[in-house]
């Protein structure tokens, strides 16, 4: 036996979870179908009790050990070489960025004066060279500049004219096309509702004026009321401007009819011709005036682009006119040699500058001072670093986490972190980092990460503090739970008691998240209803992983030696802390 429990502690997490699943499906599978096919006794047993859904909030978590450090350093270093000649800080100082730190001894630093009082002078003596072939080459590239300004104005002035001529076409189309509509739909009413064909003269009138010109009084035309003709519809009178036959066919209309509607009140269901037909009107008169201002407006744009155009050409042709009284100008060799001169020499100034700045140390950031790494007097190399800086308002935990957690951790999720070194409390803190790449020991496969922590004012941390930082995965709020010991059947086909009136039933559930103790369910129950599940002294319950191991009959428990191995595995790969609704979850 011992040695099987050997074999067992140098197994992966997840042949310990395969291995545990297959004894609990050996020893209690039989059991979990009995539970579903056969019916339960009505009461409840001194060995059960009942355990009520309720809404709460499932949070995962895994935990990780490390130590607290300080990520925000930066070494502090001397860029030019000398001799240490002043250190003007101790290791624990605060600091502040561009404060001075150190400076190197006064022989170096008057050579690097002297150094850039040379390269200015040599830079001078260059411009003054430049001057004297750029006075005559200025003429002409102010010319040329200005004849690419002119091509570049004329060739965008000729885009916006072929925009506007483009816009002025499709819009004044769009225009005319809704004044066609606008039209056609007045002379529709007028034939809709007294069959009179309007020539374009009669388009072009008002209703007011051209009902008045064809006679017509729609008031005698269209009585209210509901009318019939027994013998058929009338035909058109040729002596009168209307259709008779249009007009009659009206009285078939099952609501009423009103020429004008001045004193009358109509309903939805009712239609007034004198208000349509003027509708129709004002329609066309909106749209024919639209059609005038769009033609208006972008013949106006047409005209200013082309203005533009015309004046855009007359300045090319003048800065062409420049360019050629401006040809003659200095050998342009000699020209680009001497600003590639002024170039080096400017160049040579910055780095002389950089040279006497370098002498002197100044903080690169605000921090404090850690360690201090050379003394005065000592002679340094270029780029040495003295002491380094670091800033320990920024705090963070170094930890790793197993393989198996690492896809279910993100940056940014929340962590509680506690220290020896804080007996009481927690710090709140969130990850802030998860590397890449992985570690291997002894076959456990961890990844570093790093947790961010929310330092309260008044409480100073030190690096190498060791921390457990617990560290959320999962958080369902507002979840319907259920004791996972509560759940019976298999991992497909899950069902509870559920206990009502004195009378059990056992009815199929639909899970989501767990935390090993408590589970959602996300079918199948309802808020208060109560659900059956062992006493927590019975003894008579085993619930393998997560609760869906079934239940042993009453008086038979599980193999000592079953029970052995799966609490072995349990504290070998970490056990879990649990709490219901009140949301505190889990760790693994």
């Amino acid at each position: 036996m011992s040695t099987l429990w050997a074999t067992l502690r140098t197994i992966h997490l997840w042949q310990a979870g395969a291995l545990a699943c297959m004894l609990a499906v050996v020893v209690f599978g039989g059991y979990a179908m009995t539970n579903v096919l056969v019916g339960s006794e009505s009461a409840v047993g001194d060995d059960e009790q009942l355990v009520p859904a309720q809404i709460g909030d499932l949070v995962n978590q895994v935990s990780t050990n490390g130590i607290v450090t300080f990520p925000e350093r930066e070494l502090q270093v001397f860029e030019p070489k000398g001799v240490l000649g002043v250190l003007l800080v101790n290791e624990g100082d605060a600091v502040t960025e561009g404060q001075e730190l150190a400076r190197l001894d006064g022989a170096t630093i008057a050579k690097a004066e002297r150094a850039l009082i040379e390269a200015q002078q040599a830079l001078a003596n260059t411009g003054d060279a430049l001057a004297a072939l750029v006075d005559d080459a200025d003429a002409r590239a102010a010319a040329v500049e200005a004849r690419d300004a002119a091509l570049t104005t004329l060739a965008n002035a000729g885009a916006t004219l072929a925009m506007k001529l483009t816009a002025r076409d499709r819009k004044v189309a769009d225009a005319a096309k809704l004044d066609d509509e606008a039209r056609d739909a007045y002379a529709a009413a007028f034939r809709q509702w007294l069959g009179v064909e309007l020539d374009t003269a009669q388009l072009g009138t008002a209703p007011s004026g051209l009902l008045l010109a064809l006679g017509i009084d729609l008031d005698a035309l269209f009585v209210t009321g509901v009318g019939s003709y027994s013998g058929g519809l009338p035909a058109d009178d040729p002596s009168t401007a209307w259709g008779e036959t249009v007009v009659a066919s009206w009285s078939l209309f099952p609501g009423a009819l009103f020429g004008s509607c001045e004193n009358a009140q109509a309903t939805s269901q009712d239609r007034c011709v004198s208000d349509e037909i003027t509708a129709a009107w004002d329609a066309h008169q909106l749209a024919a005036d639209a059609l005038a201002s769009a033609q208006a407006t972008n013949d106006t744009a047409v005209f200013v682009a082309e203005q533009a155009v015309n004046t855009a050409g007359d300045s090319l042709e003048s800065a062409r006119d420049a360019l050629a009284d401006a040809e003659d100008g200095p050998d342009a060799l000699a020209l680009a040699l001497a600003e590639k001169n002024v170039e080096i020499a400017a160049i040579a100034v910055d780095d002389a500058q950089a040279l006497l700045g370098g002498t002197t140390l100044r903080a690169t950031m605000t921090g404090v001072v850690g360690s201090i790494m050379a003394a005065v007097g000592d002679t340094l190399q270029l780029d040495t670093a003295i002491l380094e800086v670091v800033d320990p308002t920024i705090v963070e935990v170094e930890g790793i986490i197993d393989e198996i957690d690492v896809l279910s951790v993100a940056e940014g999720v929340p962590a509680l972190v506690r220290m020896d070194a804080l007996v009481g409390q927690a710090l709140q803190g969130s990850v802030s980092a998860i590397d890449a790449g992985s570690t291997s020991q002894q076959g456990v496969v961890s990844y570093p990460i790093r947790i961010r922590l929310d330092v309260p004012d008044g409480i100073e941390l030190r690096e190498g503090l060791s921390a457990t930082a617990s560290i959320v995965v999962s958080q369902v709020s507002g979840a319907l739970l259920i004791p996972t010991a509560a759940v019976q059947g298999t991992f497909v086909d899950p069902f509870v008691q559920v206990f009502d009136d004195g009378t059990r039933e056992n009815r199929p559930v639909t899970l989501g998240d767990s935390d090993d103790f408590w589970v959602q369910v996300v079918a199948g129950l309802v808020e208060g209803e109560s659900v059956v599940m062992d006493a927590p002294d019975a003894g008579s319950t085993f619930t393998g992983f997560g609760g869906f191991g079934g239940r042993l009959p009453a008086g038979v428990q599980p193999p000592e030696e079953l029970v052995r191995v799966l609490r072995g595995l349990r504290e070998q790969y970490g056990g879990s802390g649990v709490t219901g609704p009140s949301g505190q979850g889990r760790s693994r």
